[in-house]
């Protein structure tokens, strides 16, 4: 369970990363500084959003290991996100009006992060469970490499805007 202890470090790192942050952002705002929230951002807003799905993910696909032995356990995975829709409701906040009652109404805001139960099993075995503990370890494996990878393009946007900003150190 090397996997799962890794992937737990790089949670834990993220999370103690973000209270730093926190912290960092609070004193700063206490000496009376400029704050510029990076979330606000819409790349930035697009990879946590990604990195909160990578995080959900690892957790379900956890759940479908320590379930490997229960009787008809069918193992779960998030949806993907998708960007496109995702995007365009949160850079567009405002409420259609139904100016007729033949008019369809616009959708409320949902969560993009929902769960599925996975259908197209390997294989089952006699107690009727759907758990394949190698298909759960690769997904488990691609979920720590994108985690890694958007905690590594986070980053070098940050840096970005540190040059563009003549903040640069180093």
């Amino acid at each position: 369970m090397a996997y799962a202890a890794d992937t737990w470090e790089v949670g834990l790192a993220y999370g103690v990363q973000a209270n730093r942050l926190e912290r960092h952002r609070n004193d700063s705002l206490s000496k009376g500084e400029s704050y510029m929230d990076m979330n606000q951002l819409p790349v930035f807003r697009m990879m946590a959003s990604k990195m909160n799905w990578l995080a959900e993910r690892q957790t379900v696909l956890s759940q479908n290991v320590a379930n490997a032995d229960t009787p008809n356990y069918r193992p779960k995975d998030l949806k993907e996100l998708d960007f496109k829709d995702a995007g365009a409701a949160r850079s567009f906040k405002m409420a259609l009006v139904r100016t007729h009652e033949s008019h369809l109404a616009g959708a409320a805001g949902s969560s993009a992060v929902k769960s599925e139960s996975q259908n197209d099993t390997y294989e089952t075995n006699p107690a009727g469970n759907g758990v394949v503990l190698e298909e759960q370890l690769i997904k488990v494996g691609q979920t720590r490499h994108e985690y890694s990878l958007m905690t590594r393009l986070y980053g070098k946007q940050k840096q970005m805007f540190s040059i563009a900003l003549g903040r640069q150190q180093g």
